[in-house]
């Protein structure tokens, strides 16, 4: 490693190819000789590649590619599939996933759902190439993965939540900014959603309830789309207002719910090949999903997350908190952090080294917006701590929040 660093560094001054295939040459033989702590060996070989790529090195590094334990690579598939962006880079990389896909399916299938799912990446095509490989030899674990990920999406945010934030978003747009095309753009896509038939109690109830309504407001809204007529407009909005505040006391006392009201096909999930999330070790029996825990609770905040459970073939069961409407990506490349933090302390002379590793948890993401976390037992939140604390001395737990509201009313927009 220390003859790569060297080389790294003369290649800087000199801009010299040749000791930038040297540096590379030296970090792949090292690590294919099954180094304490192989994560310091392939951050280095992807950083060279991805930042000094060339036809040569791309050449070398997929030579290297048998040469080097497979499961190597696994912690670092989120940084593998975030640097597929240059076409003859993509090509090697994409390899390289294909190998792991081979050793390890569910772990690739998890880490590739994000851009299986999304409309817009440019890792759309590439993530879909790949699983439609994987489905020849496994298509029944494929098929789970998709049907997983799709249902966790829907059951982190149910069609009155999905209103309430779109409609929080337009009076924003609409009141604060006189944006009414704004408001058009954010309100449209719901409509579309809701015009297809509901496949769950929670939305056949929805429907039920505010379908003829939102009708009438989609067809105020798009004739205001074609004459720009301004009272079209506001004959719509008079009627979000409406169902905005028949929706708002409704989700306050919802708590809970019953899984097979939001998701059927959760529901009805049993002794999948699809594992537990975050539980595939390396050298260990997989632990797959026997079926989902019927009881799914809502957490009291803003963005309203659930705590949701899956039972184990091994028996156990495995508590997730399911986060809507946040990239959890952020939140796995932190645990990453930690992880690789702790193993650097680890086979480091620091005094008491074993002590000092960092608690972490699994990080799962499904979609851009959509991601579970592994539970984490007898924790608190630090507002919780503060909250408690401020209880204790009779002040106010939002004690700034309130401060802002006064000095700045427009701070959330």
């Amino acid at each position: 490693m220390k003859w790569s660093k060297i080389n790294i560094a003369l290649y800087d001054r000199t801009q010299n190819p040749d000791i930038l295939t040297t540096a590379l040459e030296a970090t792949l033989t090292g690590l294919s000789l099954s180094p304490q702590n192989p994560m310091l060996f392939t951050l280095r070989v992807l950083s060279i590649i991805s930042q000094h790529g060339s036809t040569p090195l791309y050449r070398l590094f997929e030579s290297y590619l048998t040469k080097i334990p497979i499961h190597y690579w696994i912690s670092l598939l989120p940084q593998i599939i975030a640097k597929l962006s240059c076409e003859e880079l993509n090509v090697t990389l994409e390899r390289l996933l294909l190998m792991m896909a081979a050793s390890y399916p569910q772990n690739v299938l998890y880490s590739l759902m994000v851009p299986f799912t999304s409309e817009t990446s440019t890792r759309g095509p590439i993530a879909r190439r790949i699983i439609n490989t994987m489905r020849m030899s496994s298509p029944i674990l494929v098929e789970e993965a998709i049907l997983f990920a799709s249902e966790m999406k829907r059951i982190a945010s149910i069609w009155w939540e999905r209103w309430i934030s779109a409609l929080d978003e337009s009076s924003k747009q609409f009141v604060l900014h006189q944006n009414p095309e704004a408001t058009v753009k954010l309100l449209l896509p719901l409509h579309e959603l809701i015009s297809r038939p509901p496949e769950t109690l929670f939305e056949v109830s929805f429907i039920s309830q505010f379908g003829s309504l939102l009708l009438d407001a989609e067809e105020f809204l798009r004739d205001y789309q074609d004459t720009k007529n301004i009272l079209e407009f506001h004959s719509a909005w008079s009627i979000y207002v409406t169902i905005y505040n028949s929706i708002k006391p409704l989700l306050t006392h919802m708590n809970e719910f019953n899984l097979a009201d939001a998701s059927v096909l959760s529901n009805s999930m049993r002794n999948t090949e699809l594992i537990i999330p975050g539980t595939n070790i390396t050298g260990q029996q997989l632990i797959k999903i026997e079926s989902v825990c019927p009881e799914v609770v809502i957490i009291n905040s803003k963005q309203r997350p659930r705590r949701i459970s899956m039972r184990g073939s091994d028996g156990s069961k495995f508590s997730f908190l399911l986060k809507p409407n946040e990239d959890t990506r952020l939140d796995e490349r932190v645990m990453q952090l930690f992880n690789y933090i702790s193993d650097v302390i680890k086979s480091s002379q620091v005094p008491f080294a074993a002590k000092l590793n960092i608690t972490t948890y699994h990080v799962i993401p499904l979609t851009k917006k959509v991601g579970l976390i592994g539970w984490v037992n007898n924790t608190q939140t630090l507002f919780e701590v503060i909250k408690h604390y401020r209880q204790s001395i009779r002040r106010n737990a939002n004690a700034e929040m309130v401060k802002i509201a006064t000095h700045c009313p427009n701070y959330d927009t």
